[in-house]
């Protein structure tokens, strides 16, 4: 058998097994949208995420459900209706395969930022205790509060007159779990 003829035989099955089309594309979502999280009370709520490009996307939250295609890039998009604050409830992404997510409360979203360096407690750090944080904390009314924490990630360096520290980037916003406590570090009161 001519040369040519075999290189046609053995780069056809290659192309095919490395066409990007052979396999099935599952739905995605960024991590932003995940369990435990709060979603804005009274607004309307966007889910959106990534699929194979026409995929039908279906979205179920709280008796409501809204359907999408993945555009020609996998691209979606879904607004479902405003809801008034409550929960704990259930978000659902069904497509070729499903995710389901818990948890999911829908209250006041806020943002605050600042440095590395100034988060703090309420009960203060040891041996800097706040003055009467103990009667604030026991007689704390507002038991659906909240506290969300942004991770941090050491994956780019940043460097100052102290030397090289992690850099910190916002990976996801979510609703710390109720039974998490962290604990202060050295580097809380550096």
């Amino acid at each position: 058998m001519p040369i040519h003829i075999t290189l046609r035989i053995l780069a056809l099955p290659l192309l095919l097994a490395c066409h990007p089309s052979n396999g099935k594309c599952e739905v995605r979502l960024p991590g932003i949208l995940s369990s435990h999280m709060v979603l804005q009370r009274d607004r309307p709520i966007h889910i959106w995420g990534w699929s194979d490009p026409g995929e039908k996307v279906a979205v179920a939250f709280h008796g409501t459900s809204r359907d999408t295609l993945g555009d020609r890039l996998g691209n979606w998009s879904v607004f479902l209706p405003p809801e008034a604050a409550g929960g704990p409830y259930q978000l659902t992404v069904t497509s070729s395969n499903k995710i389901v997510l818990d948890d999911v409360l829908i209250g006041d979203v806020w943002f605050a930022s600042g440095q590395p360096n100034m988060e703090m407690p309420l009960k203060g750090f040891p041996g800097a205790p706040l003055k009467d944080s103990a009667e604030e904390i026991a007689h704390a009314g507002q038991p659906a509060s909240l506290r969300f924490d942004c991770s941090t990630s050491p994956t780019r360096p940043r460097t100052s007159r102290f030397g090289t520290a992690p850099h910190p980037g916002l990976h996801a916003l979510r609703r710390r779990p109720p039974t998490s406590r962290r604990r202060p570090t050295s580097s809380d009161v550096s």
